[in-house]
């Protein structure tokens, strides 16, 4: 398997957002160090952002939801999360009672969600994502390119999303 990591910027002049492929072996503050040298800043994912992520790679590529965490750790509320998780694995129309939930915690009850993982089993797509808060995004996979199909999705749902 092939484990690519990237970090989510935003160009500060031409305000475009990009991802830069990180290297596990180099220092995270040299890695952010570096962009902010060549003219990048720093983008959260935000749980809106995050909402959208998983809907659009639902959608568009059937995946299977791992995980959602939490900043905060609420025992009740990461149980009801993973019932939902299992309902929406067997039936995607679940999808609007997670999603309404997720906005409400975001919206609501300023929750944020600090992780979503999901994976991807189709024939032709076959990758395991986990996206982070700060901007950073794995991609695990068989295939070298998938790395590129998930990057230029999560570049184009937080540039829209991104004032």
């Amino acid at each position: 398997m092939i484990l690519k990591k990237g970090k989510v910027f935003q160009n500060i002049v031409s305000k475009k957002v990009e991802s830069i492929l990180y290297e596990s072996t180099s220092s995270y503050y040299e890695f952010i160090k570096s962009a902010q040298i060549k003219g990048y800043k720093q983008n959260i994912i935000t749980s809106d952002i995050m909402i959208k992520i998983l809907e659009n790679f639902l959608f568009s590529y059937n995946v299977t939801i791992n995980e959602i965490i939490f900043l905060e750790e609420d025992y009740e509320l990461e149980s009801e999360i993973k019932n939902l998780i299992n309902k929406i694995n067997i039936n995607s129309l679940y999808w609007i009672q997670l999603k309404e939930r997720l906005l409400f915690l975001s919206n609501t009850d300023s929750i944020d969600i600090k992780k979503i993982s999901f994976r991807c089993n189709t024939e032709k797509y076959q990758f395991l994502v986990d996206v982070f808060i700060n901007g950073l995004f794995s991609v695990n996979s068989k295939y070298d390119d998938r790395y590129d199909i998930v990057k230029a999705k999560i570049e184009k749902l937080v540039e829209e999303n991104v004032k």
